[in-house]
C-alpha cells in the first residue's frame, strides 16, 4: 500500500506517544499511574486506527 508523507507523520506521532505511556507503565509497575498509562497507551493505539483510516479514506495519493 503506497502511502503520503502525512500517513507516515501521523503514524510516528502516535507511535512515538504509545511507547512512551508503555514504558512509563512498565517502569513502575503495580501502581495506579502504570494502569492509567496502560489505559492510555491502548486509547492512543485506538485514536491512531482511527486517524490513519479516515486519512486514508480522505487521502488521494493512500486512498
Amino acid at each position: 500500500m503506497k502511502t503520503c508523507e502525512k500517513f507516515a507523520r501521523i503514524q510516528a506521532q502516535y507511535t512515538r506517544e504509545t511507547t512512551y505511556l508503555l514504558n512509563h507503565a512498565t517502569s513502575r509497575r503495580g501502581t495506579r499511574a502504570a494502569n492509567l498509562s496502560a489505559g492510555l497507551a491502548r486509547a492512543s493505539r485506538n485514536s491512531m486506527a482511527k486517524s490513519l483510516s479516515t486519512h486514508v479514506s480522505n487521502c488521494l495519493i493512500c486512498g
